[in-house]
């Protein structure tokens, strides 16, 4: 009855405390976490994906843009000759066929794609500077349907 006379009705006193219950949520710090600058820049949550290198500190630190590619990976029978990167694996897309860099761990994570239409999210790399060739440093891959 004191609600009524006062002009409060249930519907209002619903919507006021609905807002405050937001308010309150946005002080205890209840709020959307904005990508961090050293994360990678394409958007992978649609991916099943296995990260390769994303989380290195030097796949981070090169300032070349982030791309995505799709293609079927390929295992490499090793280095090409003296004086050469070893690039166990390459990826063969619609267009180009690009070495992929890969060491120690991401050689057995990545035998598992060989053979298989895949989705990378990757930096292209041009060593060429150095003697050697434009590369694939791969930061995440999937399968690809």
């Amino acid at each position: 009855m004191f609600a009524t006379r006062c002009g409060v009705t249930n519907r209002r006193r619903r919507i006021v405390t609905i807002a405050a219950v937001l308010v309150g949520a946005g002080l205890l710090g209840c709020q959307r976490e904005e990508p961090r600058q050293d994360q990678p820049t394409v958007d992978t949550t649609s991916l099943h994906r296995v990260t390769i290198l994303a989380s290195e500190p030097f796949y981070r630190e090169r300032s070349e843009p982030e791309e995505t590619f799709v293609g079927v990976l390929e295992e490499t029978p090793g280095r090409l000759g003296p004086n050469t990167r070893n690039l166990p694996f390459r990826l063969q897309t619609a267009t180009e066929r690009l070495g992929v860099y890969a060491t120690g761990p991401q050689i057995k994570t990545l035998k598992k794609f060989t053979g298989a239409k895949v989705t990378v999210i990757a930096k292209r790399i041009d060593l060429t500077s150095e003697g050697f060739t434009k590369e694939l440093w791969i930061a995440a891959i999937a399968r690809s349907r």
